[in-house]
């Protein structure tokens, strides 16, 4: 079955060879192409370029662009049909645009230009190759634009006179200025108009005025001041409409009469190169590698270097000498293209759909430019800019984007120049093709990840720098397709984000307009590793490929992918670390896993089992997915058990490009503590890695003295010194003493004899961190109904104390003796109904001189009043339990008469929360005063900072 592109390169040859046959000169049009095709135009557009790039087209013109087979040039040539460039529309303007030093020079050329009835006389000024000359042609397509002179003719005419080839010579001078009549001198045989003549109802421009001599200057003041002037032999004066524009490199003070000088009115000065700031280089470089590569119809590639090198370049010759070197690295590049242009294609495709471009390295450029490489102005300039690091590529037609030194470049992702780059890089290594590819797709991932954190950025300042360098409608579909992800895949997707995946879109058409391939060598691994977004995009292809108007290749859904990928939950500034269980055996590695997210109630620890019956080969495979799958930007943390799994580190980062660490000895203690710490830091992978293996190490060296002094080999330490030195749990209470003092009483019952702990009770009012430090490492836990936040301490839930299941995760902690940690426990989840049933079966705890049924009934009572009265939307078990304990402790205080004091907070908690203080007393009085019990003002503060 034949392609697309196929179908579109037999329609052009068959189209025009009709259209020649018939005298018909045009060629195919990508709207006649797809028209006749029945196809997109944007993909008509597409193919025709690739064909182009491939060869087997020729193209000419511009909006719309017309296509003619290679064969057919001659044809194309001799019917007068060339390739032109259109002119820039107001010129003066685009300058002034682009170069802010010029502004006020180029606004005073705009109004010399604009003058009626023909302009004003102009002088201007600067070193060779500024660019007068292209200031005067400036002018002159100004005027021809505007329209501003009051002629007939819609040809204004642009004639240019050398005045240094004349110099010396005042007769010729004349007759080359005014013409001469016929017998004027010897061989004078017929009348002959001058340049001046020829100049009528245009401009005369003068270069190189200064090399008029005195008498020269002085016969221009006529036709300066009348605009009259007499041909050589002739005596009728004749009348012209000229505007005459000189340029000099010299001084004018010096060079020109006083005389003449005052009889032209507007003088502009041209900066040199060296005087224009680093943005206004970058363009000049920009313009003039544009022209040669569409002179040479092929995109071009300049290095990094070569960029800096060529803004930073200010000799003598100025833009003038800056455009020849730029014209000649390209010729000596186009040199090493034509023979051996292989080495100058990227992709995998077949030759006929592969993109060819030039490269510009620095060894193309002429000695004396990289020569300053070391000099003091090269060293002195510096720019914080992505495309002098990466490079930049320059098409051929009207698809580059501006260059810039500007922020915009915060916003620069480029996956497809990473990849082209990534390709040539491996190539010169002289890798074969599946080696490059794998290559590619190994630092695909790592870029995307790391360009993607650069893009975290102010909201406002990125919305209004995207507004102002991208079409608005990708904003839109990009907005959509996160819009409709966000639902379907059940994420929240960043504004940061969405500027990138715009921006990506924006260069996807770019790309597609030019016929470049979209070639994305990491798909298949996208396919597997972010398959839900992959299979989202395919359900959601058609909708936007009629939106964008072209159709979305599956390379490209599989870059969209990437940055579907990139919720917020990988993007926040806890970027994890992966963890990963390896160990021989069916089960080994996965037991130790399963455990240790158990314990922590996490779903965070993998494995990888290794039975003896499987070929290391295969373990190797199934880990270097399972690396990929797991990594979220910061690496992974391997916890082997032995043999052949500890020496494998290099070759899993050369295989997933993905940095890795292995610490061996694998023990359930080991992951633990491994888990806890990569959920409680931001440190880099070998800082975490570092952490783990020095405090293993030291558990291990420990348990081996406390072993061997069991045995009786080394003699005991100090019996008394390791009484002093328990583990501590600290019990803490959100409302005072009470309630912690009674999760102390609990625990002490519940734990092991033979977990030897001391049990701490502690207000939360106490200076918490303070008391823990000055215990030096000796707590392990934390248990209350506040997290009061403490480093390397884990907390767990009041209510947990109350389950066998959370009772066994705080055994479980203390058996295993973990060194540290700053990650929260998850509590156990329970209904307030559960929490009540266990709290009204120990409530003698907390009321051992009220009766357990009177006590539960006011506490019920009470807690359903909050629910209804004061706490508008429902609350954790947690939550629950914590107002349950303090109003228990708190009967027990008031019915013994030891109610607690006012705090010192306590007046100013009431006075900001007055409201909630007054709803609060009424409830607590309905509940307790039938009881007999008057709730004091202090206990009623607690309530206030709970609630």
């Amino acid at each position: 079955m034949m392609r697309r592109v196929e179908k579109i390169e037999e329609y052009v040859k068959d189209e025009c060879s009709r259209r020649f046959n018939s005298g018909i000169s045009s060629g195919i049009t990508a709207s006649e192409a797809a028209e006749a095709l029945g196809i997109n135009r944007n993909d008509a557009s597409t193919d025709l370029n690739k064909l182009f790039s491939a060869g087997k087209l020729i193209k000419k013109g511009k909006k719309p662009v017309e296509f003619f087979p290679s064969e057919n040039k001659a044809d194309i040539c001799d019917t007068g049909l060339k390739v032109h460039e259109s002119k820039t529309n107001n010129a003066l303007d685009y300058i002034i645009d682009n170069s802010p030093s010029l502004c006020s020079a180029f606004q005073l050329a705009k109004a010399a230009a604009s003058y009626p009835p023909h302009g004003l006389n102009t002088l201007i000024t600067g070193e060779t190759g500024v660019g007068k000359n292209f200031l005067a042609e400036a002018m002159w397509q100004y005027i021809s634009d505007k329209k501003t002179f009051q002629n007939k003719s819609d040809n204004i005419p642009f004639i240019t006179f050398c005045c240094a080839e004349y110099a010396d010579n005042p007769q010729l001078l004349l007759s080359q200025l005014f013409g001469y009549a016929k017998g004027a001198f010897t061989g004078a045989l017929s009348d002959k108009e001058g340049l001046v003549e020829k100049a009528d109802h245009g401009i005369l421009f003068l270069d190189e005025v200064h090399r008029l001599p005195s008498a020269g200057q002085e016969l221009l003041f006529t036709l300066i001041d009348k605009g009259t002037f007499r041909r050589i032999g002739d005596t009728v004066d004749r009348h012209v409409d000229v505007m005459i524009i000189c340029a000099t490199t010299e001084d004018i003070s010096t060079s020109l009469l006083k005389t003449f000088i005052r009889r032209i009115p507007v003088h502009i000065y041209v900066p040199k190169l060296s005087e224009r700031s680093p943005k206004e280089r970058l363009q000049l470089v920009n313009s003039f590698i544009v022209q040669e590569a569409k002179r040479i119809n092929l995109p071009i590639w300049v290095s990094g270097n070569v960029l800096k090198l060529l803004v930073n370049y200010t000799g003598k010759g100025n833009i003038g000498e800056l455009r020849n070197i730029i014209n000649l690295s390209c010729a000596k590049s186009y040199l090493s293209f034509l023979s051996n242009n292989d080495n100058n294609i990227t992709g995998t495709e077949s030759s006929d759909q592969r993109l060819r471009h030039l490269q510009l390295n620095i060894y193309d450029l002429p000695q004396k430019v990289y020569q300053q490489i070391n000099s003091a102005h090269y060293m002195e300039n510096r720019f914080d800019s992505k495309i002098f690091s990466e490079g930049f590529m320059f098409y051929p037609d009207n698809f580059n984007k501006s260059l810039s030194l500007s922020d915009e470049d915060k916003y620069s992702i480029n996956l497809y120049y990473f990849i082209e780059k990534k390709i040539q890089a491996y190539r010169n290594l002289h890798l074969n093709n599946n080696e490059v590819e794998l290559r590619v797709a190994q630092d695909l991932d790592s870029y995307h990840n790391n360009i993607i954190q650069r893009m975290m950025v102010s909201e406002d300042y990125g919305s209004k720098l995207i507004d102002s360098i991208i079409s608005p409608i990708y904003s839109e579909v990009a907005d959509e397709i996160l819009e409709i992800a966000s639902k379907r895949l059940e994420r929240i997707y960043s504004k940061s984000l969405s500027i990138a995946f715009t921006l990506h879109i924006q260069q996807f058409l770019e790309r597609i307009k030019t016929g470049e391939i979209i070639y994305n060598p990491n798909l298949e691994n996208i396919r597997k590793v972010h398959e839900r977004e992959f299979k989202f995009l395919k359900e959601i292809e058609n909708p936007i490929s009629q939106k964008l108007g072209v159709s979305i290749p599956d390379d490209e859904l599989g870059f969209w992918a990437m940055f579907l990928s990139h919720h917020d939950s990988s993007l926040d500034s806890s970027m994890e670390i992966g963890l990963i269980v390896v160990g021989h055996g069916t089960s080994t590695a996965s037991s130790i896993a399963n455990f240790v997210n158990e314990v922590m109630s996490i779903n965070y620890v993998y494995a990888v089992d290794a039975p003896l019956q499987k070929s290391f080969s295969d373990v190797f495979n199934d880990l270097c997915k399972l690396v990929l799958k797991v990594n979220k930007g910061k690496g992974v943390l391997l916890l082997v058990d032995m043999g052949s799994f500890v020496n494998m580190e290099d070759d899993l980062i050369n295989a997933t490009g993905i940095p890795c660490k292995i610490i061996p000895l694998v023990s359930p203690i080991l992951v633990l503590e491994a888990a806890k710490i990569v959920l409680s830091t931001e440190d880099s992978l070998y800082t975490v890695y570092k952490r783990i293996y020095r405090s293993y190490y030291e558990y291990f060296v420990n348990q081996f003295k406390q072993s061997v002094n069991k045995a009786g080999s080394l003699p005991s330490t100090n019996s008394k010194k390791s009484a002093d030195m328990k583990n501590v749990i600290l019990t803490v209470c959100t409302t005072g003493y009470g309630s912690a003092s009674v999760l102390k009483q609990l625990l002490a019952e519940k734990l092991p004899q033979n977990i030897s702990i001391e049990i701490i009770a502690l207000a939360i009012d106490q200076d918490i961190n303070t008391y823990v430090q000055n215990l030096h490492g000796r707590v392990k836990l934390i248990v209350g109904g506040i997290n009061p936040q403490i480093p390397g301490v884990p907390f767990i839930g009041a209510e947990s104390v109350f389950t066998q299941e959370g009772l066994n995760k705080i055994k479980s902690f203390l058996n295993m003796n973990c060194f540290t940690t700053t990650t929260e426990i998850s509590d156990t989840v329970m209904t307030n109904d559960e929490a009540f049933n266990l709290i009204k079966q120990r409530c003698s705890y907390f009321t051992p001189s009220i009766d357990s049924t009177v006590a539960m009934n006011a506490c019920m009572a009470f807690c359903d009043g909050v629910k209804k009265k004061i706490v508008s939307k429902p609350y954790t078990s947690n939550y629950f339990v914590n107002i349950s304990l303090h109003f228990l402790c708190m009967l027990e205080r008031i019915h013994t008469n030891q109610a607690d004091p006012m705090p010192e907070w306590g007046n100013s908690i009431i006075n900001l929360n007055h409201s909630l203080y007054i709803e609060i007393k009424k409830l607590l009085n309905q509940i307790c005063e039938p009881l007999g019990y008057h709730v004091p003002k202090s206990e009623i503060c607690y309530y206030l900072r709970l609630l």
